[in-house]
């Protein structure tokens, strides 16, 4: 596999991460009536391990008390993956600093 790869797959997984974070915030923080898909911790997760940029093994335990979101994205993907970055980055824009 190529560094190449190995840096997309892990921006991907952390992309991913920081989603999943958000949506937690999102579902915690805004009423449904406005047309927001509850979303639960109940719903996702579990252990995982993977592998960082730099080799090193991460778990959801190195995660602990952060915001996460993992986004799977495509290869090619002209129409749907712009549109759910946009949606994230909306998202990280709700947060503020």
């Amino acid at each position: 596999m190529t560094r190449t790869r190995v840096t997309i797959i892990c921006i991907a997984v952390i992309a991913g991460l920081i989603l999943a974070g958000l949506l937690a915030y999102v579902q915690k923080n805004m009423p449904l009536s406005q047309g927001l898909l509850a979303v639960t911790d109940d719903a996702f997760g579990g252990p995982f391990s993977l592998t960082d940029h730099t080799g090193k093994t991460v778990t959801e335990k190195d995660f602990t008390g952060k915001y996460r979101l993992i986004y799977f994205g495509f290869t090619f993907c002209p129409a749907i993956c712009p549109t759910e970055l946009s949606k994230i980055s909306s998202a990280m824009k709700s947060l503020g600093d």
